[in-house]
């Protein structure tokens, strides 16, 4: 706000009228001086021209002059803005009643013409409510309607919908009392991506959660705050037992001898490996992820507690052979060096889980070196390649990921069939759930990006199935056929279209989000 100094003066002489205990100490023109001179409030850019320093009074005075003048169309019109939003929430604590109503009526039609400022003008109009100790039931129980449709975000999509309002979400975020895991996950993830030391306040009440989708979250915050102010608030006093710490800065990764508790880290970004990271013997688990410089793994050979690996995309990393003397039971092998060899794998007697989605020396299961006993064997889009002429070697095999339509095949003709209790398909571009062998304990079937040339029908028969979901599946997925099965929730990803979607309750059917 920027007056010329002599209507800066005559506004001054107006306000002085109403404060009588101010105006005895002196005019308008001396208590401007003051002002100006002594207190900071008021400066003088150019000569002749002088504006606020301080927003909060500057806000104050224009919230003041807007309801006197009863200029509501401006505090709505503007009230898309952040920077108006002290302006609006003290123009409604000045209003009378009747004028409250008017405001908050006002952003609530607002928010209904303007779609992309939906969310912030009802947000804007519950932090109102604070402010208006009388106001009529009904806009108030209007308001507080349509808040909670918003708050608390109960989906990670949601929150990034309701952070766009910025720091006026904030005040309204609850938690982490009788909050869902899911709801609490969302509310660090909205005040994460407002940002800023108050959201850091809201992020830090909830440090001491242990469940693990807040976890991942408290995880991810990371990146969006300051290193050391992060650690401070909220890390130190964080459980970090379940979830991967994120780490993708050198200044994060100088961090890492301070937070004892931690037992997990996913290495993020193009750097070596940080000694920080292997100095730390006692990590169990290591995720490095998208490391296109990496060529070396020899010094994780020292990191003597580690039982699982995860490496993805580090294209230059051509052997894995380093990893012998660890006491591995994961090994997730994504996106490196052509012509990897697998012969290392025949000292890790421990492994029970091994993921490829990278073209290695190896093209039968058969041939995979080792002798340890598989759980879980997961077969990517870059390792469609490998025949499953073998597997019976693994009896106790119950988790199994299959690509392209070669493996599904060959998984029919299996004469030992594993014991499999999650089945996950990808990319079969003719897939007829009547090819399925009879899977009596197969408790989950996962198909990404199928066309199904049959009914859904023959998966009525798995008796254990509880859990079917589609992802990007090409074509339309028609539902009817498992509507009678009360025992098995549905869960359909963006991409794939299905029918028979009202035969299912809300609590069978469940839409996940990207």
């Amino acid at each position: 706000m920027e007056a010329g100094l002599d209507e800066a003066v005559e506004m001054l002489g107006e306000w002085l009228e109403a404060m009588p205990q101010v105006r005895a100490q002196g005019t308008a023109e001396q208590v401007f001086s003051h002002l100006l001179i002594r207190s900071g409030l008021l400066r003088e850019p150019v000569k002749g021209s002088v504006d606020f320093v301080h927003r909060t009074f500057q806000d104050y005075l224009g919230a003041k002059a807007a309801v006197e003048s009863r200029d509501f169309g401006v505090l709505v019109k503007h009230a898309h803005d952040d920077t108006w939003d002290d302006v609006v929430r003290m123009a409604v604590g000045h209003a009378r009643p009747d004028e409250r109503i008017r405001i908050l009526r006002g952003l609530l039609k607002r928010a209904d013409k303007v779609k992309g400022a939906r969310n912030r003008l009802v947000l804007l109009a519950a932090a109102c409510l604070e402010h208006s100790p009388e106001l009529d039931p009904a806009i108030r129980s209007e308001i507080e309607s349509r808040t909670a449709e918003l708050l608390p975000p109960r989906t990670l999509s949601r929150a990034d919908e309701v952070a766009k309002a910025g720091e006026l979400v904030l005040d309204l975020l609850k938690g982490p009392a009788d909050l869902s895991e899911e709801e609490a996950a969302a509310t660090v993830r909205t005040a994460a991506r407002v940002g800023g030391p108050r959201a850091l306040a809201v992020v830090a009440r909830f440090r001491h959660d242990e469940r693990l989708r807040v976890t991942v979250q408290l995880s991810e915050a990371w990146q969006h705050f300051d290193t050391d102010d992060y650690v401070n608030a909220v890390l130190r006093g964080a459980p970090l037992s379940r979830a991967f710490l994120r780490v993708d800065k050198l200044s994060q990764a100088a961090m890492l001898p301070q937070l004892k508790q931690l037992n997990s880290v996913s290495l993020m970004g193009d750097f070596d490996l940080p000694t920080e990271l292997t100095d730390r013997r006692d990590v169990k688990r290591l995720q490095i992820i998208q490391n296109t410089r990496l060529t070396e793994l020899s010094p994780l050979a020292v990191m003597e507690q580690m039982t699982m690996l995860g490496l993805h995309n580090c294209p230059r990393v051509s052997s894995i052979a380093p990893l012998s003397s660890l006491p591995l039971r994961e090994l997730h092998l994504f996106r490196l060096g052509d012509g990897l060899s697998l012969k290392p794998l025949a000292a890790l007697d421990q492994l029970a889980t091994l993921s490829l989605d990278c073209a290695t020396d190896v093209t039968t299961v058969r041939d995979i070196p080792g002798n340890s006993d598989l759980r879980s064997f997961q077969l990517w889009r870059s390792a469609r390649y490998m025949d499953l002429i073998g597997l019976g070697r693994w009896p106790g095999l119950t988790q199994l990921t299959l690509a392209g339509d070669k493996q599904l095949a060959q998984l029919a003709q299996e004469p030992a069939q594993p014991p499999l209790t999650a089945l996950q398909v990808l990319g079969q571009a003719a897939f007829d759930p009547a090819s399925l062998p009879h899977y009596e304990h197969l408790r989950s079937l996962s198909l990404s990006k199928c066309r199904l040339t049959g009914s859904l029908r023959p998966l009525a028969a798995l008796p254990n199935l509880s859990e079917l979901t589609f992802s990007d599946c090409l074509g339309s997925i028609d539902l009817k056929p498992l509507a009678g099965l009360e025992h098995l929730e549905v869960v359909v990803h963006p991409g794939t279209l299905i029918e028979g979607a009202d035969l299912f309750p809300p609590e069978r059917l469940r839409r996940a989000e990207h």
